[in-house]
């Protein structure tokens, strides 16, 4: 957690660099408090508030939030791959010591989904879950620096992406139903790759093979059914993300223009923010999408 913080401080930091920049390349002058501060800090550390230290900061800050960002992964991943490997044992060592009449009674197919699919898919949804926690301290340092710039600004871009998440709610819910849709096909799947291996024998015998085929296309086509659904979903609200996206960032523009009339200097700033908030926002949709579409493989464990 405090190396998500880390980053988008120095993300928030970075933007707000650009302010001083885009005056000074422009010889305008802000009255802004946090300009001062700004200044201060240069002095302090023995640089002059000019162009050129505008500039190495912003190099710097950049390489910092870089191997930030890449601390975080590591530890992002170790932490994903603990976590699976202790689920697995745990749910090994819990049918280990199973009585054996409930297991008699149980199918050792659903006993291998759990340990090689359903396990698996929650290992998907950490890794998804730990990215949207990023993207959501990052989405926070966005809004910190927009609300630093203007606040009028700010809380039109937090009510409308309130709206717009409302209003994708229906997304969600079909997400997490696809997660329960999946786990029941991936149950069948392994459920009848193992019952015909088991009769292959029989079945050659016999002269059934048709059959075990027949029986095999129909279900990896559910399975697959599942999996196309749910990409068609995270497709769509895409889609209707960027058309919204695009809308709500030429409306933002319109009325720092023409209604508030902002500084150009902070108005770009502001229009850069925005431009990173909007897919950010959308990553972040898609990452909890994910989740929910792996929290049926959770419960089930």
């Amino acid at each position: 957690m405090a190396l998500m913080i880390l980053a988008s401080l120095t993300e928030g930091v970075g933007i707000l660099l650009l302010v001083p920049m885009l005056e000074m390349l422009g010889n305008g002058a802000s009255d802004h408090s946090w300009i001062g501060l700004m200044q201060k800090a240069f002095r302090s550390t023995g640089l002059s508030f000019n162009i050129e230290a505008l500039l190495l900061a912003f190099v710097v800050l950049v390489c910092l939030r870089s191997s930030i960002q890449y601390a975080r992964e590591q530890v992002g991943a170790v932490l994903q791959h603990r976590l699976v490997d202790q689920l697995r044992q745990q749910c090994f060592a819990a049918l280990l010591a199973v009585e054996w009449r409930w297991l008699v009674n149980t199918r050792r197919a659903d006993h291998a989904n759990l340990l090689l699919g359903d396990i698996s898919r929650v290992g998907v949804g950490l890794n998804f879950g730990l990215s949207l926690l990023a993207s959501l301290v990052t989405i926070g340092a966005y809004l910190a620096t927009a609300f630093v710039l203007s606040w009028r600004m700010t809380l039109i871009a937090l009510a409308t992406g309130g709206v717009a998440f409302f209003l994708l709610a229906g997304q969600r819910r079909h997400a997490l139903n696809l997660g329960q849709s999946l786990g029941r096909a991936n149950r069948a799947l392994h459920g009848n790759v193992q019952e015909s291996l088991a009769g292959i024998k029989l079945a050659k015998i016999l002269g059934t093979e048709w059959r075990h085929l027949d029986h095999f296309i129909h279900t990896t086509e559910r399975l697959r059914t599942q999996q196309l659904a749910f990409s068609a979903s995270n497709s769509l609200s895409r889609a209707l993300l960027l058309c919204v996206g695009a809308s709500l960032l030429a409306i933002y523009l319109y009325a720092g223009l023409s209604v508030w009339h902002t500084p150009v200097p902070i108005l770009l700033t502001l229009v850069l923010i925005f431009s990173r908030l909007i897919p950010q926002f959308m990553t972040g949709q898609q990452q909890l999408h994910h989740w929910l579409h792996a929290m049926p493989a959770l419960e089930e464990t």
